[in-house]
Protein backbone atom coordinates (compact mmCIF):
# COMPACT_ATOMS: atom_id res chain seq x y z
CA UNK A 1 0.00 0.00 0.00
CA UNK A 2 1.65 3.34 -1.30
CA UNK A 3 1.07 6.60 1.07
CA UNK A 4 -1.81 8.00 -1.16
CA UNK A 5 -3.63 4.80 -0.51
CA UNK A 6 -2.63 4.72 3.40
CA UNK A 7 -3.18 8.38 3.48
CA UNK A 8 -6.70 7.84 2.13
CA UNK A 9 -7.42 4.99 4.49
CA UNK A 10 -6.37 7.26 7.57
CA UNK A 11 -8.76 9.92 6.48
CA UNK A 12 -11.83 7.59 6.22
CA UNK A 13 -10.74 6.04 9.42
CA UNK A 14 -11.14 9.54 11.26
CA UNK A 15 -14.37 10.84 8.86
CA UNK A 16 -16.13 7.42 10.29
CA UNK A 17 -14.99 7.99 14.11
CA UNK A 18 -16.63 11.81 13.70
CA UNK A 19 -20.00 9.99 12.20
CA UNK A 20 -19.99 7.50 15.13
CA UNK A 21 -19.15 10.18 17.68
CA UNK A 22 -22.26 12.06 16.17
CA UNK A 23 -24.82 9.08 17.12
CA UNK A 24 -22.86 8.84 20.48
CA UNK A 25 -23.98 12.23 21.26
CA UNK A 26 -27.73 11.08 20.54
CA UNK A 27 -27.67 7.66 22.64
CA UNK A 28 -25.98 10.28 25.32
CA UNK A 29 -28.64 12.58 25.22
CA UNK A 30 -31.53 10.16 24.78
CA UNK A 31 -30.52 7.59 27.18
CA UNK A 32 -28.07 9.31 29.94
CA UNK A 33 -28.58 13.03 30.36
CA UNK A 34 -32.44 13.33 29.32
CA UNK A 35 -32.25 16.76 29.60
CA UNK A 36 -35.95 18.62 30.57
CA UNK A 37 -37.35 20.38 27.26
CA UNK A 38 -37.79 24.41 28.59
CA UNK A 39 -38.33 27.91 26.23
CA UNK A 40 -35.03 29.02 25.01
CA UNK A 41 -34.16 32.74 24.45
CA UNK A 42 -35.20 33.84 20.92
CA UNK A 43 -32.14 35.59 21.17
CA UNK A 44 -29.72 32.85 22.20
CA UNK A 45 -31.28 30.81 20.12
CA UNK A 46 -30.50 33.12 17.07
CA UNK A 47 -27.18 33.72 17.89
CA UNK A 48 -26.42 29.98 17.87
CA UNK A 49 -28.12 29.81 14.38
CA UNK A 50 -25.57 32.54 13.65
CA UNK A 51 -22.80 30.71 14.86
CA UNK A 52 -23.89 27.39 13.23
CA UNK A 53 -23.97 29.00 9.67
CA UNK A 54 -20.68 30.71 10.05
CA UNK A 55 -19.20 27.57 11.03
CA UNK A 56 -20.38 26.23 8.00
CA UNK A 57 -19.32 28.87 6.13
CA UNK A 58 -15.93 28.67 7.02
CA UNK A 59 -15.68 24.75 7.05
CA UNK A 60 -17.09 25.00 2.76
CA UNK A 61 -14.53 28.09 2.40
CA UNK A 62 -11.40 26.42 4.02
CA UNK A 63 -12.10 22.80 2.16
CA UNK A 64 -12.91 24.30 -0.51
CA UNK A 65 -9.65 26.50 -0.45
CA UNK A 66 -7.23 23.84 1.11
CA UNK A 67 -8.35 20.77 -1.02
CA UNK A 68 -8.15 22.42 -4.31
CA UNK A 69 -4.31 23.80 -3.11
CA UNK A 70 -3.58 20.40 -1.90
CA UNK A 71 -5.26 18.45 -5.29
CA UNK A 72 -3.31 20.62 -7.53
CA UNK A 73 0.13 20.11 -5.81
CA UNK A 74 -0.63 16.30 -6.10
CA UNK A 75 -1.62 16.02 -9.87
CA UNK A 76 2.02 17.33 -9.91
CA UNK A 77 3.75 15.31 -7.27
CA UNK A 78 1.90 11.91 -6.55
CA UNK A 79 3.57 10.24 -3.84
CA UNK A 80 4.15 13.96 -2.15
CA UNK A 81 4.42 13.44 1.54
CA UNK A 82 3.36 17.56 2.59
CA UNK A 83 0.63 17.46 -0.05
CA UNK A 84 -0.80 14.16 1.21
CA UNK A 85 -0.75 15.85 5.25
CA UNK A 86 -2.46 19.07 3.06
CA UNK A 87 -4.91 17.21 1.84
CA UNK A 88 -5.37 14.94 4.96
CA UNK A 89 -5.86 17.79 7.28
CA UNK A 90 -8.34 19.89 5.01
CA UNK A 91 -10.61 16.80 5.47
CA UNK A 92 -9.99 16.93 9.41
CA UNK A 93 -10.35 20.47 9.63
CA UNK A 94 -13.81 19.95 7.63
CA UNK A 95 -15.00 16.80 9.68
CA UNK A 96 -14.41 19.81 13.45
CA UNK A 97 -16.20 22.27 10.97
CA UNK A 98 -19.36 19.94 10.16
CA UNK A 99 -19.29 17.93 13.79
CA UNK A 100 -19.42 22.00 15.44
CA UNK A 101 -22.84 22.29 13.68
CA UNK A 102 -23.86 19.02 15.43
CA UNK A 103 -22.26 20.39 18.82
CA UNK A 104 -24.57 23.59 18.71
CA UNK A 105 -27.26 21.40 18.73
CA UNK A 106 -26.27 19.34 21.71
CA UNK A 107 -25.95 22.87 23.62
CA UNK A 108 -29.90 23.47 22.15
CA UNK A 109 -30.51 20.11 23.48
CA UNK A 110 -28.67 20.64 26.80
CA UNK A 111 -30.31 23.95 27.23
CA UNK A 112 -34.05 22.55 27.04
CA UNK A 113 -34.65 23.11 23.63
CA UNK A 114 -37.01 20.39 21.69
CA UNK A 115 -35.79 17.75 19.60
CA UNK A 116 -38.08 20.64 16.70
CA UNK A 117 -35.15 23.01 17.07
CA UNK A 118 -32.04 20.67 18.09
CA UNK A 119 -32.37 18.32 15.65
CA UNK A 120 -31.96 20.94 12.66
CA UNK A 121 -28.88 20.82 14.07
CA UNK A 122 -27.98 17.59 14.21
CA UNK A 123 -29.24 16.83 10.99
CA UNK A 124 -26.89 19.79 8.95
CA UNK A 125 -23.80 18.44 11.04
CA UNK A 126 -24.64 14.53 10.13
CA UNK A 127 -25.78 16.14 6.11
CA UNK A 128 -22.38 17.67 6.27
CA UNK A 129 -20.40 15.03 7.16
CA UNK A 130 -21.73 12.69 4.82
CA UNK A 131 -21.01 15.46 2.02
CA UNK A 132 -17.72 16.01 3.22
CA UNK A 133 -16.70 12.42 2.83
CA UNK A 134 -12.82 12.04 1.70
CA UNK A 135 -13.17 11.08 -2.34
CA UNK A 136 -10.38 9.79 -4.08
CA UNK A 137 -11.03 11.79 -6.70
CA UNK A 138 -11.23 14.83 -4.94
CA UNK A 139 -7.87 15.41 -4.63
CA UNK A 140 -6.80 12.57 -7.04
CA UNK A 141 -5.12 10.68 -3.88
Amino acid sequence: MGPREKTLQQVRLVHLAFVVTWFLFIFVLQFELKPAVRPIEPIVLGAIVLAAVSSVNVGWTMRRKLLARAAEALQQELQDGADLARWRAANILSFAFAESVMLFGFVLKMMGASWGIAGWFFAGGLILLLLWTPRLESANV
